[in-house]
């Protein structure tokens, strides 16, 4: 399947979801890319090992300026603004993204765009 957009927006958006991964994964860890089709949607999803995010901070992660903490303490040296311009960039596209917590651990960030042509 075929998605239409911006390459350069794209690309900044799944380098975000990127960079959020090995922010937050120890050294050393793996980190899973992965794309599927299905229906008229392809998603690519980021797959990280690390402590995964606070249930607290679930609802907020898509807001600008939004930076979690953890006892206190600020997680990453980020301005916040990742994971908000991202989002911007999925609904720009007639897109979508999400954040989760793996089920054993660490987060999926998704990204999900509508297909146009024919599926190979």
């Amino acid at each position: 399947m075929l998605v239409s957009g911006d390459f350069g927006r794209l690309k900044q958006a799944l380098v975000i979801g990127l960079d959020n991964a090995v922010k937050h994964s120890p050294p050393g860890a793996t980190i899973w890319v992965r794309t599927e089709s299905e229906g008229r949607q392809v998603s690519i999803s980021i797959t990280d090992e690390g402590p995964g995010i606070a249930a607290e901070d679930l609802p907020h992660v898509f807001e600008r300026f939004f930076r979690s903490r953890r006892g206190g303490e600020i997680l990453n040296s980020g301005l916040g603004i990742g994971l908000s311009i991202a989002k911007d960039i999925s609904e720009q596209h007639a897109g979508s993204v999400s954040l989760e917590n793996g089920p054993n651990g660490g987060a999926r960030f998704q990204i999900v765009l509508p297909a146009f042509g024919e599926p190979n």
